[in-house]
C-alpha cells in the first residue's frame, strides 16, 4: 500500500542514515553488556521472561515539517511521545531502520519494545546477486553492531525481534525464482526452508542466518528474526522457516483482501484474510505489522477518510485481529505522527526537498498518523491528538481486547414491559401536541415481540424546525454505563420515512478531549447512512439491523455513559411510520 514510503527507504544504505545514528557502533570502548530478556516464541504469540507478550504496536517515525527519514530527528520530543504511548498500553515500536539514541534510550525507560527494521530494497533485479547479497550482510551487520554500542551503551536489550526488509517487489521475486531454478533449498545454522522453496526464500532465509549467527558468535546474544510480508507476495513467499511471521494488512487493498471469504467470527473480509494467513502459518506467532487509514483530506481514493472513521476503522480491525478463531501475536497501527516528507500519487512528481515542506492535502501517504501534524510550513504547524489517539487508547486497554469472542452485548431496551435495562422511562423533550407520536407495540409478525412505533407528520402539526429527542437514562442506582468494551450501538428498524430518518445521541459524564470547545456528547450520523442501498430499498419490507460505531460518536469517555436520545432535527423529513427494535450495545457487527 505504503508503496513511496518503501521505494525512499529501500535507496538508504546505513551510511545514508548516519544523520540520525551519528555514532556508530566501536567509536566508543566497548560497553557493559545489556542483560537480554528471554524471548522465546509459541505457536500463536511471544513470551517475554516466561509471561505471554500480546504485541499492542504502532509504527514509530517521527519525522516533523522539514525533515524527511534522511535526517536527524530533531523536531520530535522522542520522551513525550513514549509516555503517551504508555498512557495507551502501547508495549512496541516497530521501526524501519536504525535511529538516533533518543528512541532506545526512551524505549527503555519506558519499558517498551522494539521491532527492529533492517530496510533493505525492495526491487532489485535479483535478491541472489552476490554484490547485493554482500551489500545486506554489511547492513545486518551494521545494524547489530550499532545497537549493541551505541555512544557507549548496548540497547539490545530494547528489541522484541528484528526482520530484515519489508513487502517485497513480485516482479524482483519472480525474477529472481526464475533466474534461479538451482537454488531450490537453504540449510543454515538456524533457519532451514523446505525443499521446493524458491530462490528468494533461500535468499532470506540466509540473511537472517547470518545475522543470527553474527549476534550469537560476536555478542552472544541469541536474537529472533522475520521479513514484512503483505498480500501481493503472500502466495510466493512462504516464511514458516523464520521465527515469526510480520504481514502488512489493510482492509481496502489489494481486491483480495476487500474480497475474502468472511471471518469466524467477525463478519469482515478482513479477518477472513487474517484466519486465512494463520492457517498458513499454525506453529508460527503471526503479527499485523502495519493497519491504518488515511486522513487526507482531498485524497480521492478509498483511502481517504475523516478522523471520526479513522478512529472507528482501527477499532474494527483490532476487534478483527483479537478476534480470529486461532489467535495472532497483536499489531501495529500505521502510524503515529502525520509525515509531511512522503510521496504518493502526484505528490511523486515534486521534489523531495519541496515536499517535506509541506502538508499534501491530496497525498494519503502524509495523513496516517494518530497524531495530528499539520500547517502551513515548516515552521508553522500545530500538534495535536487525533480522534484515533482515543481509539487506540480504547482498544489497547485489557477490558476491551482480552477474551473478546466471549464478551455479552448491553441490552438497553427491547420494548416490552419491564425491559429497559434502567428501568427509566423515556421522555420526549420538548413534549410535543399532534404530529408526532411514539408509542410502543407489538410485532405483527413476532407476537413476542415488541416495537417502538415512531409516526410524525410535520405538516399536522407546528414542528417547522423544531429538535425533538425521545431519551432515556443509562443510569443505575446513580451509576454510569460503561460501554467502553462494546463496538457498536445496535438496534433494528423498518418502515417509511424522508430520508435519513433520526439521529441518535450518546451523553457521557465528560468527553476524552479536555478543550475549551469539547462537549460530553456525541451525535451520529442519520440512520439510512449505516444501512446499505439494499437495505433501505428494503426497508419497508422487513427489519434491517443498523450498527453505528462507537467512534461516531466522538471522542466520549464511553466508560461513564449517560443519556442515549433519537433525534429527530432534520426538517427536510416531513413523514416518517417506523418500528424500532432490540436496542443495544453490541461487541460485534
Amino acid at each position: 500500500m505504503k508503496t513511496s514510503l518503501f521505494l525512499l527507504m529501500c535507496l538508504l544504505a546505513p551510511a545514508s542514515q548516519a544523520a540520525d545514528t551519528n555514532t556508530l557502533a566501536g567509536a566508543v570502548n566497548s560497553p557493559t553488556p545489556a542483560t537480554l530478556k528471554e524471548i522465546k516464541v509459541s505457536e500463536t504469540q511471544f513470551v517475554v521472561d516466561g509471561n505471554p507478550f500480546f504485541v499492542k504496536g504502532i509504527s514509530y517515525s517521527p519525522f516533523y515539517p522539514g525533515e524527511s527519514n534522511r535526517d536527524e530527528i530533531k523536531k520530535a520530543n522522542v520522551a513525550e511521545d513514549m509516555k503517551k504511548m504508555r498512557e495507551l498500553a502501547v508495549n512496541t515500536v516497530l521501526i524501519y531502520w536504525l535511529r538516533s539514541e533518543r528512541i532506545y534510550k526512551e524505549a527503555r525507560a519506558s519499558g517498551i519494545m522494539i521491532l527492529q527494521g533492517i530496510w533493505i530494497e525492495q526491487n532489485p533485479p535479483d535478491f541472489q546477486d552476490s554484490h547485493f547479497k554482500e551489500g545486506v550482510r554489511r547492513q545486518i551487520k551494521h545494524a547489530i553492531d550499532y545497537l549493541h554500542n551505541l555512544n557507549g551503551t548496548d540497547y539490545t536489550d530494547t528489541i522484541l525481534g528484528f526482520w530484515i526488509g519489508g513487502e517485497f517487489d513480485t516482479a524482483s521475486i519472480n525474477g529472481t525464482d526464475s533466474r534461479h531454478p538451482e537454488i531450490h533449498e537453504y540449510k543454515g545454522q538456524y533457519y532451514h526452508t523446505p525443499k521446493n522453496a524458491g530462490a528468494t526464500e533461500c535468499f532470506l532465509a540466509e540473511m537472517c542466518d547470518y545475522g543470527r549467527k553474527y549476534a550469537r558468535e560476536t555478542y552472544g546474544h541469541n536474537f529472533l528474526f522475520s521479513h514484512i510480508n503483505w498480500p501481493p507476495s503472500d502466495q510466493w513467499l512462504r516464511l514458516q522457516f523464520l521465527d515469526y511471521l510480520l504481514f502488512d494488512v489493510y482492509s481496502y487493498w489489494p481486491p483480495n483482501v476487500a474480497s475474502y471469504k468472511k471471518g469466524s467470527y467477525a463478519p469482515t473480509s478482513y479477518q477472513g484474510y487474517l484466519e486465512g494467513l494463520k492457517k498458513n502459518y499454525p506453529n508460527k506467532p503471526l503479527i499485523i505489522s502495519e493497519f491504518g487509514y488515511s486522513t487526507a483530506p482531498d485524497n480521492p481514493t478509498d483511502t481517504g477518510n475523516n478522523e471520526r472513521d479513522q478512529a472507528a476503522g482501527l477499532i474494527a480491525r483490532w476487534h478483527d485481529i483479537v478476534t480470529t478463531e486461532s489467535p495472532l501475536a497483536g499489531g501495529c497501527v500505521f502510524e503515529w505522527n502525520d509525515e509531511w516528507w512522503k510521496q504518493s500519487g502526484a505528490a511523486s512528481l515534486v521534489s523531495r526537498e519541496a515536499h517535506m515542506n509541506y502538508h499534501a492535502r491530496d497525498d494519503a501517504e502524509e495523513w496516517f498518523g494518530i497524531i495530528s501534524v499539520d500547517g502551513e510550513s515548516k515552521v508553522k504547524y500545530t500538534v495535536r491528538p487525533k480522534q484515533a489517539f482515543y481509539a487506540v487508547q480504547r482498544m489497547f486497554n485489557p477490558n476491551f481486547c482480552e477474551n473478546r469472542r466471549n464478551l455479552k452485548p448491553i441490552l438497553i431496551d427491547q420494548f416490552r414491559q419491564g425491559s429497559n435495562l434502567f428501568g427509566a422511562k423515556w421522555e420526549t423533550l420538548p413534549p410535543v401536541q399532534g404530529g408526532f407520536e411514539i408509542r410502543r407495540e407489538p410485532d405483527n409478525d413476532v407476537r413476542t415481540s415488541i416495537s417502538l412505533m415512531i409516526q410524525m407528520d410535520r405538516a399536522k402539526a407546528d414542528l417547522k424546525d423544531q429538535t425533538i429527542e425521545y431519551r432515556s437514562s443509562l443510569q443505575r442506582a446513580g451509576k454510569s454505563l460503561d460501554v467502553s468494551d462494546q463496538l457498536h450501538l445496535s438496534f433494528y428498524v423498518r418502515g417509511r420515512t424522508d430520508k435519513g430518518a433520526f439521529k441518535v445521541k450518546l451523553e457521557s459524564e465528560k468527553s476524552r478531549v479536555e478543550t475549551a470547545d469539547s462537549k460530553p456528547w456525541g451525535m451520529s450520523d442519520p440512520i439510512d447512512k449505516y444501512l446499505s442501498k439494499k437495505q433501505v430499498q428494503e426497508l419497508d419490507k422487513d427489519w434491517q439491523r443498523v450498527n453505528i460505531p462507537l467512534e461516531h460518536f466522538g471522542p466520549l469517555d464511553l466508560s461513564e455513559v449517560t443519556w442515549l436520545s433519537l433525534v429527530f432535527d432534520d426538517p427536510e423529513v416531513k413523514k416518517m411510520d417506523l418500528q424500532v427494535k432490540d436496542l443495544e450495545f453490541s461487541p460485534n457487527y
